[in-house]
């Protein structure tokens, strides 16, 4: 924790979520087992902010989750966190000296945030680290220049150093190597968007009625976007369907795919819906109703005989639309990519003849 000149507290830690966030906090939802950070008044009375701080990591040796460690404020009242992080959708921005987690999903990596005064903004984030087994920061500090020191423990030997430095190599093996690095935060960063795009390798196709086609889904992430996406898709009519070879997709470092089959029925396979011969019934009962009384009697013995015949040209395909099953049709299938933060949409045409 840390104390401002007004005697406003922050504190940071770690949590799996269900805590209270504030509004406007730079964080509201947990991905996981995030970090936090909270300002608490002088009084000890109300939260100023409290938010989140980390991403989704999946799996890990260690705490599977991201962790604040340590903070401290500068003169205006922004907060610098330090910590671990396992997550490869960490918030970051666009002025990091590291923008991905080096090494794999199971690696740890220390990190170093700065929130504005209000916790509404993150100012600068960064990873710092190798691609070994776990970096982490447990200490963070100013100097009067405003620039930023952060220690804490290396197990990878390809942890960042300068040119220069007092010791350029791990020599500890897999105990661990102590470190201490001094950031210069360059101005104008802006938190990079994590993110995927759906993309298809053929976006419509046609096919004749009764037969199938398909198309493959590709999920390109952006910024170290790893979430589990769902796929669902709309727009089929009653006379086909559509299916995923995998219904669900995380992509990782890399493209994911999924292949989007649509299927469409012939018109003999299909169900048919008996239509009610309004129109005849209808002429039939106008007749019945212009003839004179003397004449209902033989229409009574007529009119049954009408509305039969009626319900038996229908039922044959007698009137003007038994032959519109052989129109091409055309329609089109929403393919939705559903992930916990995000969702996108594209679209692919099937003519059906």
């Amino acid at each position: 924790m840390a104390v401002d000149s007004s005697g406003s507290a922050y504190v940071t830690g770690w949590t799996t979520g269900g805590n209270l966030t504030t509004s406007g906090a730079f964080q509201t939802v947990a991905s996981g087992l995030d970090a936090y950070v909270v300002k608490i008044n002088p009084s000890g009375s109300s939260l100023t902010y409290a938010t989140y701080l980390g991403g989704s990591c999946r799996s890990a040796p260690q705490l599977a989750g991201d962790t604040g460690y340590a903070v401290t404020i500068d003169a205006s009242g922004d907060a610098f966190i330090a910590g671990q992080t396992c997550s490869m959708d960490f918030p970051v921005t666009t002025n990091a000296i590291q923008a991905n987690l080096e090494g794999t999903s199971t690696n740890y990596s220390a990190f170093l945030s700065e929130l504005n005064p209000i916790g509404s903004e993150l100012l600068f984030s960064t990873y710092i680290g190798g691609s070994y087994t776990g970096d982490w920061a447990t200490g963070v500090g100013l100097d009067g220049q405003r620039n930023v020191h952060i220690a804490g423990l290396t197990h990878s030997f390809s942890f960042p150093t300068t040119s220069g430095a007092f010791q350029t190599q791990n020599l500890a093996s897999d105990q661990g190597a102590g470190f201490v690095s001094k950031f210069t935060i360059p101005p104008g960063g802006q938190l990079l968007v994590h993110d995927f795009a759906l993309s298809l390798s053929a976006s419509s196709a046609s096919v004749s009625k009764g037969q199938s086609t398909s198309t493959n889904v590709t999920v390109t992430p952006a910024n170290g976007f790893y979430e589990l996406i769902s796929f669902s898709c709309s727009g089929v009519p009653n006379w086909a369907q559509c299916n995923f070879s995998t219904p669900s997709v995380t992509p990782g470092t890399s493209t994911a795919t999924t292949i989007l089959a649509v299927s469409t029925f012939s018109a003999t396979s299909a169900a048919r819906v008996p239509k009610f011969p309004v129109l005849p019934i209808v002429s039939s009962v106008a007749l019945f109703c212009l003839l004179g009384a003397r004449q209902r009697r033989a229409v009574k013995v007529l009119a049954p005989g009408i509305i039969l015949g009626a319900f038996l040209m229908n039922g044959c395909g007698g009137g003007s639309g038994g032959g519109s099953g052989t129109k091409p049709s055309s329609f089109t299938v929403n393919v939705t990519g559903s992930a916990p933060s995000t969702q996108h949409v594209i679209t692919f045409t099937v003519t059906a003849n």
